[in-house]
């Protein structure tokens, strides 16, 4: 999957087999990132999505513009006072490192909060835990 160079809108694309399709999330194969894109969390006409400064279509993710790229911060949707930001922020310019692991489906550092810490840590321990009984019954399903 190639990493996202542009913002969308674009409502279907021609693949290199000339093939029309929809465009939907397919786009992030053409290495585009679709404006439209559907999520669920904020209705299912984007209803409760709450837009701040929209992105800037056909431009280029990292072109910087009063401070920030054209590309918005999905931690500021997760967790935004742990990260300084509110839901809608763009990534600031002095975020590019995480902006360019984020358009190449790579991992970024953000901050959580501590109990999702905690959670994080009791869902291990929970799978781990499970496991364990499950490799003992299947274990002792030999022995009988």
């Amino acid at each position: 999957m190639p990493p996202i160079e542009k913002i969308s809108d674009v409502s279907s694309i021609n693949t290199p087999e000339n093939v029309t399709m929809a465009a939907g999330d397919a786009v992030m194969a053409f290495g585009l990132s679709q404006i439209n894109c559907h999520e669920s969390l904020f209705g299912y006409r984007h209803e409760e999505f709450k837009q701040k400064k929209l992105l800037q279509i056909s431009q280029p993710i990292m072109q910087v513009k009063n401070g920030h790229f054209n590309m918005k911060n999905p931690a500021c949707y997760v967790f935004p006072d742990e990260n300084s930001c509110i839901p809608g922020d763009h990534f600031r310019a002095d975020q590019k490192e995480d902006l360019l692991n984020f358009i190449s489906y790579k991992g970024y550092e953000f901050s959580m909060p501590k109990t999702q810490h905690i959670s994080n840590w009791i869902s291990l321990i929970t799978i781990l835990i499970c496991g364990g009984f499950f490799g003992c019954d299947w274990v002792a399903s030999f022995t009988c």
